[in-house]
């Protein structure tokens, strides 16, 4: 469209637009809107010039105030990372004087100017800020500019800002002071209310702007700016440049860090300050660019600014050139691009300037289009030296062909004689895309952010790692994130209860309530009543809902209620998985069909009723459901690997969903809940204003690398991609909170088979030490008690407790060293933290070989450069190598070179502390064991724990050993009885204190429970593919006795006890034969027993298949040895190999001669007699469990063949009670019980 502006202008002064001179009260025909830059004003000394450009009144104001005096300050000097105070800072003091609003402390200060009835910023000296720019603007309808001295001030005032120690919010523990300002306009009969603040706290190094906009009748937006700043970069010695290759990234120069405090927002550098005169512009001869002239951009030549501002990426960038332009150093070059004819209009996607060498010399990107009508498409730079260059505009076909005719008309200003153009005064802002509507009732809020880089000396290093530029944004982040960094190990169902398990056409054979249960009630049995400690949260991922409609499906029938109750008795809460846009394969599917279906508007956030529907979800999770702390959101879009939303308003819109949700439930449902936001989030620090996790990108586990060990490639992919999107591509955006997919120990899914101890321990420990405060922790619990005798347990408790006692460090966690994996080498890295007093530094070594790595602690930890001394380190856990090349215990000058030298497939850990500290020494060590309990059986294990005091010891970690391991071992505190003998356990403290304490343990003949299996009698089963349906019992001429095992897999379970239903029948020295019926599943063998002697055990032969003289009656298939089933036979003799040994058939066999009630006992299983269920075979995960069998105890009455009643005899009842003499009914999975008398552990 076509805009005729009038001048506003004081008596006397003109303005220049596109080379014409206008006074107050002329007119400027344009054909698209005015930009600031467009509009050269004249200087006048010691003020500055107020320029307002209204595009729907069509004016250009322009009026003078005085540049504001402001004191020096004092310089940003250290960074210090919340939940430190930066004390050096200083209070926020706010003055006013004269109209002139001023807010500041020791180390900025910037002010606001009232001029008339409107407000400007007055520029902040310490920032290099220059005065005269618009707080804000707004765009509404399709696009027309509104800034915010146009609209009606209703007041002005300072607000106390009062800190609260219980607050959730970093920097809200601190006071402060606000200036408010109250606005309003009228657009087409509507109202829009804008309330916009300048923030600053107490300790902060930085200014922050708040808009909130609402609208009693409703207002059709289109974009908002809340930042708009024109810097001095001469000044300021660096000019800013945009940081990270994603929506949403920072800002930066050597002094200063600005943004949108949104992730979908567009951070930009460009433009110059137009405060000179430049003579009448040359303009070449329009070009005219016919269809044919287009060429696609190949894939490497598309800027990613191209793709992040329009969505569009190859091959879907065209281009084209305006060849052998001469240009000079400083002229500035205005490129307008305009369709001229043809069906479709044009998305431009930005102009760049290439010079001789094809390099991009300048660029303008942003969005723009031309058709009948047109917006934001003209495009202007600077010209940074001399020469002939190439001008590129580039479009996109995404949304329309390119089937139309257009000119490219450019023009270049030249600056009159002897004048210079100051390119060291360089525009930032951050623009907010709405292009929806703001609805009644409804309200927006939107911040800025600008802040001081610290000056260490080393600011202005090439790389940004060897300065305090992330340190000093972390700084910020921290203080102001939705939620500062805080530990949070989760439990998450996804591989143990769902992966390929929730796809169910009926969601109520997915996964239910009850095997959700049964985990948590495995956890606190196995882990928390032995280790004292917990996960934060339970969480239960795909497969809980009713597709569509996100209530849970009759397998809930509480919800997680009384899932939450289970984790209460651990002083853990609950947490949900919910997928925004449907979340995966079939189960994806079905929820997007319901969407899809009867015009209810697609299965996205951007539709009103699906984000209602989200919402309520969303309520009821957190209101009805007991202590509900987590939320995991699983795609946000569907992206691979993403840097921004998806394309267009509709992308903007679906992440601006997901944000508007989250604000809403930590508003007005739970202020600390913890969100998880997945699947398409992406690298900008500045998601972490609304979420507390954001995903690493790409698949969810994958491998690469050339380690001979599949764990240690996962743990490399993992890491390469964090390096590479986060370190690399985006070095502000902190990595102290990542979703990695932590550490995965599971039987299901495509995941790591290697179940070696060692291997699993790396992995686990990678997932804390890396520094991420939420660890996701997918791990089976049957394998966490099978892999050596539950040591990951301990492990775990370990690992927990570090990252506890580090909570004051780890909120600094980045990166350390190279590459995980650079396409032909695993080079060493790690991570690492510092506060300025303690210090956390982990190295991994993913190589098969040893590798030797050269480094400073300075280098590790990013000290600044103004920062000297020495640093003591002792190895963070009880069991680690020493490090061949670092000395622990001694204190190590930042800045000796250190040569350390790490084992293939190697971790290392430490603790670290400023060696002009003085450290706090363990005193004392608390010994004590489950129960005080000194006694254990072979076979058993017996946790035993230290206590260090004091509790804040400055190294708390201990080492434990045994002084007889042939008899008792122990490690982590956890103590296993290996043979009869006593051992003594000691624990040390790792401090150098040489405090210690030990206790005699005994080990006693295993006292086996009464017909005992070698799993937990209520664990789940460990897959859904393999379940039995009925076993059976007959006597030869007579009917089938059956035995239902489950009506389907969703109520299967391992352990079946039938002994108190009414009893089998038989007569004694009959034929038998036994039956088993699957309902899903081969290759599984069965086996039947009696207990023969009724001693309380079936008797078996481990290494035999002759069953003579035992409690085995017949079985299907053995080889005489569990680890290798090549070939075998049945219990009647039949050799068995090849397919032949699928088989569930079992030979017939005689009855007890004795008439009586014996105990009986049906199993399915593969290749093993152990009546009590295969044992884990050479630590591997194969076992009863892991072959999908099952075991079912029942009665059987033996009767005598001639009628006549005989005595029968029982069996011998065991005599069990607890500590407190109540009587079991059966032992207890774990812990201590009396036993006929004896004390008994497990």
């Amino acid at each position: 469209r076509t805009y005729e502006y009038t001048m506003v202008l004081p008596e006397g002064v003109t303005v220049t637009i596109n080379g014409n001179t206008y006074a107050n009260g002329e007119t400027c025909t344009v054909d698209a809107a005015l930009k600031k830059s467009d509009v050269i004003v004249p200087v006048q000394e010691g003020k500055f010039a107020v320029l307002s450009i209204n595009d729907l009144t069509e004016t250009v104001t322009l009026t003078y105030a005085n540049i504001p005096v402001q004191a020096e300050k004092a310089v940003y000097a250290n960074a210090v990372v919340y939940p430190a105070q930066q004390d050096a800072v200083g209070a926020a003091v706010a003055t006013e004087a004269d109209g002139v609003f001023t807010l500041e402390n020791n180390v900025l200060a910037a002010s606001f100017v009232k001029v008339g009835d409107a407000l400007f910023f007055g520029g902040s000296k310490a920032m290099n800020l220059e005065p005269g720019t618009e707080p804000f603007t707004v765009a509404v309808g399709s696009g027309l500019t509104v800034p915010a001295s146009s609209m009606t001030l209703q007041s002005l005032a300072f607000e106390d800002l009062t800190g609260s120690e219980d607050a959730v919010g970093g920097a809200e523990h601190f006071n402060g002071k606000a200036l408010v300002a109250n606005y309003t306009y009228n657009y087409k009969e509507c109202v829009l209310n804008i309330v916009w603040k300048a923030v600053l706290r107490d300790g902060s190094h930085y200014l922050r702007t708040e808009m909130e906009l609402t609208s009693e009748t409703g207002v059709d937006m289109y974009d908002v700016i809340p930042m708009i700043y024109s810097v001095d970069a001469k000044a300021a010695g660096s000019a800013p440049k945009v940081v990270g290759n994603t929506r949403g990234a920072v800002l930066m120069s050597d002094k200063i860090f600005a943004g949108l405090e949104n992730p979908v927002g567009y951070n930009t550098v460009g433009g110059v300050s137009d405060e000179e005169i430049y003579d009448t512009p040359n303009v070449l001869s329009p070009m005219s660019i016919a269809v044919a002239d287009w060429t696609q951009v190949p894939e490497a030549d598309v800027p990613n600014r191209i793709t992040e501002a329009t969505g569009a990426g190859y091959p879907n960038v065209y281009a084209v050139k305006q060849t052998d332009v001469e240009l000079k150093e400083g002229q500035k070059v205005s490129v307008l691009f305009k369709y001229t004819s043809g069906a479709n209009k044009f998305y431009i996607g930005g102009v760049d300037l290439l010079d001789a060498s094809g390099n991009i010399a300048a660029n303008d990107y942003h969005v723009g289009y031309t058709g009948t009508a047109h917006q934001d498409n003209t495009y202007t730079f600077t010209v940074p030296y001399d020469g002939t260059f190439s001008i590129r505009v580039m479009v996109h076909n995404a949304q329309e062909a390119i089937v139309s005719a257009s000119t490219l008309t450019t023009s270049i200003y030249t600056l009159k004689e002897g004048l210079t153009i100051n390119t060291d005064l360089v525009d930032i802002q951050g623009r907010w895309s709405r292009n929806t509507t703001l609805a009644a009732g409804e309200d927006w809020k939107i911040s800025a952010v600008v802040g001081l880089v610290a000056q260490d000396g080393a600011q202005s290093e090439a790389s940004i790692h060897k300065t305090q530029k992330r340190r000093s944004f972390l700084a910020y982040s921290e203080r102001e994130r939705a939620v500062p960094w805080r530990a949070n190990p989760a439990y998450i169902s996804w591989y143990e209860l769902n992966i390929n398990r929730n796809n169910a056409a009926d969601p109520t054979q997915n996964m239910t309530s009850d095997q959700v249960v049964d985990v948590i009630s495995h956890w606190k049995s196995d882990f928390y009543d032995r280790y004292g400690v917990a996960p934060n949260s339970f969480v239960i991922d795909d497969g809980w809902d009713n597709y569509g409609l996100w209530t849970f499906h009759a397998g809930f029938p509480h919800e997680m209620r009384d899932m939450a109750a289970a984790a209460a008795e651990m002083g853990a809460g609950v947490g949900a998985w919910l997928g925004p846009v449907g979340g995966y394969g079939t189960s994806g599917n079905y929820r997007r069909a319901y969407w899809n279906a009867e015009g209810r508007g697609g299965m996205q956030l951007s539709n009103p009723a699906y984000y209602q529907t989200f919402l309520d979800a969303a309520e009821n999770l957190t209101k009805n459901n007991g202590d509900f702390r987590f939320f995991k959101f699983d795609g946000i879009s569907a992206q691979f690997s993403a840097i921004g939303p998806d394309a267009g308003d509709t992308g903007n819109e679906n992440a601006e969903g997901i944000i508007r949700l989250e604000r809403y439930v930590r508003e007005n449902l739970r202020r600390d809940i913890f969100f998880n936001t997945t699947v398409g989030t992406w690298a900008s620090p500045f998601w972490y204003h609304y979420t507390d996790a954001t995903w690493r990108q790409e698949n969810d586990y994958g491998v690469i690398g050339n380690n001979s060990i599949d764990r240690e490639n996962w743990i490399t992919y993992r890491d390469r991609l964090v390096y590479q999107n986060y370190v690399t591509n985006s070095p502000i955006c902190p990595i102290n909170t990542l979703m990695t997919h932590g550490f995965i120990l599971s039987q299901y899914g495509s995941v790591s088979r290697n179940m070696d101890y060692e291997a699993v321990l790396r992995e686990l420990r990678c997932a804390f030490v890396c520094g991420s405060g939420m660890v996701e922790l997918y791990n089976d619990y049957p394998l966490m008690n099978s892999i050596n005798n539950g040591q990951l347990w301990a492990d775990l408790a370990e690992c927990i407790s570090w990252q506890k006692r580090n909570a004051d460090v780890l909120p600094d966690a980045h990166w350390v060293g190279g590459s995980p994996w650079t396409g032909a080498k695993a080079q060493v890295y790690g991570w690492a933290s510092w506060n300025g007093t303690k210090s956390t530094l982990a190295l991994r070594n993913g190589a098969n070989d040893a590798q030797t790595y050269t480094f400073t602690l300075r280098e590790a930890l990013n000290i600044p450069a103004n920062v000297s001394g020495s640093i003591v380190l002792h190895k963070s856990f009880g069991v680690q190598d020493a490090l061949e090349g670092l000395n622990e215990g001694e204190a190590i000058d930042i800045d000796a070179s250190l040569t350390v030298t790490l084992p293939g497939s190697s971790l290392f850990v430490f603790d670290g502390l400023d060696a002009a500290q003085t450290p706090v020494s363990v005193t004392d060590l608390v010994l004590a064991t489950e129960g005080n309990a000194t006694e254990i059986e072979i076979g058993s294990t017996l946790v035993a724990t230290a206590t260090v005091a004091p509790a804040e010891a400055s190294f708390p970690a201990v080492t434990w050993t045994s002084s007889n391991p042939e008899v008792a071992t122990v490690r982590g505190g956890l103590i296993i009885g290996v043979a009869e003998g006593t051992a003594t356990i000691t624990v040390t403290a790792n401090d150098g204190s040489g405090v210690s304490k030990s206790i005699v343990i005994s080990v006693v003949p295993e006292v086996l429970e009464p017909y005992h299996v070698n799993f937990d009698k209520d664990a789940s089963p460990s897959r859904t593919d393999r379940w039995t349906y009925k076993v059976s019992l007959t006597e030869e001429g007579g009917e089938a006795q059956e035995i239902t095992v489950a009506a389907s897999s969703g109520v299967f379970k391992p352990y079946l006890d039938k002994t108190a239903d009414p009893e089998l029948t038989c007569h004694a020295g009959e034929n038998l034969t036994v039956a088993f019926t699957q309902g899903a599943g081969i290759w599984v063998n069965a086996y039947f027993y009696i207990d023969l002697g009724n001693d309380g055990q079936f008797d078996f032969n481990a290494n035999s298949t002759d069953i003579t003289g035992t409690d085995v009656m017949t079985y299907s298939f053995y080889s005489g040895d569990p680890g290798d089933d090549t070939s075998g036979q049945n219990s009647a003799g039949t050799a068995l190999s090849g397919r032949s040994r699928n088989t569930m058939d079992c030979p017939s066999f005689s009855a007890p001669a004795t008439p009586g009630l014996y105990r009986v006992r049906f199993k399915v299983d593969w290749n093993s007699l152990d009546p009590a269920g295969q044992l884990y075979v050479n630590d591997a995960n194969v076992g009863l469990l892991r072959n999908g069998g099952c075991i079912v105890d029942a009665m059987l009455r033996v009767g005598d063949p001639t009628g006549i009643s005989n005595a029968t005899t029982t069996s011998e009842r065991k005599s069990m009670y607890d500590l407190s003499g109540r009587r079991l009914e059966k032992a207890p999975a774990k812990g201590v019980y009396i036993l006929n008398n004896r004390k008994v552990v497990k």
